[in-house]
């Protein structure tokens, strides 16, 4: 898996998905792979006109998501431990 080249935060949009995505298992796009958050400090990623809704945060720790603007942003609450978070877009029901 390749990243997109600093200053290019978006990259580019290839093949329908989000640069620095990928899919697993069956069919679901997984925005984030295992980020680490450092205690007490944020991640951002990019909403992808994804809505909070749609998304699946797994974390082994407190976390809390965020709107800003063009980016969703995940709090780690604990501020002893980094904290491991992976963020996939729900599958559509039907």
């Amino acid at each position: 898996m390749s990243t997109p080249p600093p200053g290019d935060i978006m990259g580019s949009m290839k093949n329908g998905l989000p640069p620095g995505s990928r899919t697993r298992g069956i069919g679901m796009l997984v925005l984030l792979d295992g980020a680490p958050i450092p205690p007490g400090r944020m991640i951002f990623f990019p909403k992808h006109n994804f809505a909070s809704h749609q998304l699946d945060i797994e974390a082994d720790g407190p976390v809390g998501l965020f709107d800003r603007g063009d980016l969703y942003a995940i709090r780690n609450y604990d501020r002893t431990v980094t904290v491991t978070v992976t963020v996939r877009v729900k599958k559509p029901a039907g």
